[in-house]
């Protein structure tokens, strides 16, 4: 089952942002922690985006996947 939904965040919530950022590219990359100028120069840049430009939204459709009975083997 597809379940389409965003997340938005706004100025105030420039943190909320970093931490969900910093969990999403965990994955699939390094997050600059071990460089916390970088870091820092991310959250000031994310937060001045939001300032001028608004609120953003994040889509994170998602989709699960429902078993009807158990395998047994």
């Amino acid at each position: 089952m597809d379940y389409p939904n965003h997340l938005r965040f706004s100025a105030a919530e420039v943190d909320e942002l970093v931490a969900y950022l910093r969990f999403k590219f965990s994955s699939i990359s390094d997050w600059p922690e071990s460089e916390s100028e970088l870091a820092a120069m991310l959250a000031r840049d994310l937060g001045e985006r939001l300032r001028t430009r608004g609120d953003t939204l994040v889509e994170k459709n998602d989709a699960a996947f429902w078993a009807r009975e158990p395998l047994c083997r």
